[in-house]
């Protein structure tokens, strides 16, 4: 068993991994503005846009450990179908938020660059390293419109998340070249279909959209950390896609 760094651990992914780890008896850090309500985790209250708290974190953890096993990039901001105070409901052709854009940029993107650097740099050079970074299937195509055709809580999945995801296949690709020969295994898990109230409109969509018309769960992201958080070292730079066959269309 190792110890984990996970960020956004407390979320709708996130604990359901959280639980996996604890029960799978890791040591569990979880980088959150709000802590998880599960035993044996040690939750460290970090708002992730902010690098000195990142550092401060990372600080603590590091007293008390010489090694990170894993490192599971899962926090991010996004506008959820299911969410009463998404931003993306507008009826402009093409609408940018820039606060949104700037706050998902911290998150989505320098945040987990930086974790990555950090933990790289302050982990023992002799010992393997795991990283999984929970990316999207928009970071390899592009939403399309007609899943979002009837709900009313938005008429487009937003620009913003878009761009913010797109760079992580290939941030984890360049850390595989870069420091595999140091034991650094990377890998991408690429979620999609996981809402925690979905509408009758948006299940009709997604199974019309769809090839196995079945929506995902964060149970199934768990499966997916725990396999390769176990997998052979030849398993590296790949992406995992738990998207009912949708990016096979």
């Amino acid at each position: 068993m190792g110890v984990v760094i996970i960020t956004g651990g407390s979320g709708l992914i996130g604990a359901e991994l959280t639980q996996g780890l604890i029960r799978d008896g890791h040591q569990v850090y979880n980088l959150d503005l709000n802590p998880v309500s599960i035993k044996g985790v040690s939750n460290m209250q970090c708002n992730l846009k902010s690098i000195d708290e990142i550092k401060a974190c990372l600080n603590k953890i590091y007293r008390h450990v010489s090694h990170i096993d894993l490192l599971i990039n899962n926090a991010g901001i996004d506008a959820k179908v299911d969410d009463n105070t998404c931003l993306t409901r507008n009826s402009e052709r093409f609408s940018l938020n820039i606060e949104l854009l700037e706050d998902m940029y911290l998150v989505n993107m320098k945040a987990m660059i930086f974790l990555t650097c950090e933990v790289l740099n302050r982990n023992l050079t002799n010992r393997l390293t795991r990283i999984i970074n929970v990316a999207s299937v928009y970071s390899y195509v592009s939403p399309t419109p007609q899943l979002y055709k009837g709900l009313e809580s938005m008429t487009r999945k937003s620009v913003e998340y878009v761009a913010t995801k797109s760079f992580i296949p290939n941030f984890t690709r360049y850390v595989t070249s870069h420091f595999g020969e140091d034991l650094v295994v990377c890998n991408n898990i690429v979620p999609h279909g996981i809402v925690s109230e979905p509408t009758r409109a948006f299940k009709d969509n997604w199974a019309a959209l769809t090839p196995n018309k079945v929506l995902s769960s964060p149970f199934e992201v768990w499966e997916a950390v725990k396999f390769l958080s176990h997998a052979p070292i030849s398993v590296n730079g790949i992406d995992l896609k738990l998207d009912g066959g949708w990016t096979s269309r």
